[in-house]
């Protein structure tokens, strides 16, 4: 989940409450330029960050499914719990917590689960992410780079994934190269440096209660890390990673405001079938919300889950639908945030030609404002 945090361990709170001076982190800097491979590791100084894949698997028997699994890392010593300032790090000064989630369209149904774990320096290999090379883990799943290709392994009842992807294309930095700006206050600039692999293809095993199923799979990922990553008016994000059938790619960023408006500083980024990026501002989008859809459980959201995205300049219309409705997360234990995130169809125009494609939509805030990533007081310095 491109995405919000919340710790809510309640032992750790208390055993982590102590009085000393705010943390400063690291901000995000117009200018900076990313370096790969060393960027794609984890940033000990930036309050939030995360490695978030999703994708399509495509079974031996002709079945399909969604995937999702996501690792997010939180430095919690500026936090706070019930009025109680989380500074010093008696045990840790880093949160780690996962989603994962497999999506059935045959069953119509989202299976999901989440984990949440110390610092790996104190938890005995728990969870943690590395500096120096690409691994991150938590409990029994984890993501690692491999031979050049990014290896997953998730496990939850009656789901188990294993698969190796690898890149067909650069990686892309969004925004302004890499330097993702969300927002603009009193508190100063607010983002995140912003990487993605829009297109990682590759084969392993999902095992349905306990059958393995080869597969081959199309994924897409997210890599983001910042520290005020909101503005004050900003409550979350409708985001979509699209692929179409001319082995292009489109990530549209959509931020949420209070009012029920999208920011002027949402972006897209379009990737053609070479690998080149055209950056494209809010200007550039016509966005047209189509049809709803609430979730009857208590506490449950209302979301857009229909869209169409016009994009005059490159000659397209992107019309957007979920493969199926009820792909709500309710990550109670982890992020305490309720998101929709699921499958979707695509059906499109480019420059007069019908192309056809997939991906995933995430459409954050609708439920209730994902406040983690908009806390604008002045606790740590006015970081970005």
């Amino acid at each position: 989940m491109h995405r919000p945090l919340f710790f809510s361990l309640f032992v750790l709170f208390l055993l982590s409450a102590c009085s000393g001076s705010p943390v400063v982190y690291d901000r995000i800097e117009t200018g900076r330029a990313i370096q790969l491979p060393r960027d794609h590791y984890a940033h000990d100084n930036f309050r939030t960050e995360w490695w978030y894949y999703t994708g399509i698997l495509d079974a031996e028997d002709g079945r399909t499914f969604g995937f999702e699994i996501v690792f997010f890392k939180r430095r919690i010593d500026n936090d706070f719990y019930m009025g109680i300032p989380l500074r010093g790090g008696l045990i840790t000064d880093r949160a780690y917590l996962a989603h994962f989630a497999i999506a059935d369209p045959q069953k119509r149904e989202l299976f999901f689960s989440e984990k949440v774990g110390l610092d790996h320096e104190s938890a005995n290999g728990r969870a943690g992410a590395r500096k120096d090379s690409y691994h991150v883990w938590n409990g029994d799943w984890s993501v690692r780079e491999i031979d050049g290709r990014q290896v997953i392994d998730g496990e939850m009842r009656g789901y188990r994934l294993k698969v190796a992807l690898a890149p067909k294309k650069p990686p892309v930095l969004h925004g302004d190269n890499g330097f993702f700006l969300k927002d603009e206050s009193e508190w100063g600039e607010h983002g995140t440096y912003y990487i993605s692999y829009t297109n990682l293809v590759g084969e392993g095993t999902l095992f349905v209660d306990g059958k393995p199923l080869a597969v081959k799979a199309k994924a897409w990922m997210d890599h983001e890390y910042g520290t005020k990553q909101l503005g004050p008016q900003q409550i979350g994000w409708d985001w979509f990673s699209i692929r179409m059938a001319d082995d292009t790619e489109l990530m549209v960023y959509l931020l949420k405001q209070r009012d029920g408006r999208h920011s002027v500083y949402s972006k897209a980024s379009f990737v053609d079938k070479n690998g080149k990026v055209t950056a494209l501002r809010y200007d550039d989008l016509i966005v047209t919300p189509g049809r709803t859809w609430r979730n009857s459980e208590e506490g449950g959201g209302k979301y857009v889950l229909e869209w169409t995205i016009a994009i005059p300049k490159l000659k397209s219309v992107y019309r957007v639908k979920p493969v199926f409705d009820a792909m709500e997360v309710n990550s109670a234990t982890t992020t305490n945030v309720r998101y929709w995130e699921g499958m979707i169809r695509v059906d499109a125009e480019v420059d007069g030609r019908a192309v056809a494609g997939n991906g995933y939509m995430e459409i954050c805030g609708a439920a209730r404002p994902v406040v983690y990533l908009t806390d604008n007081d002045a606790d740590d310095g006015g970081n970005g």
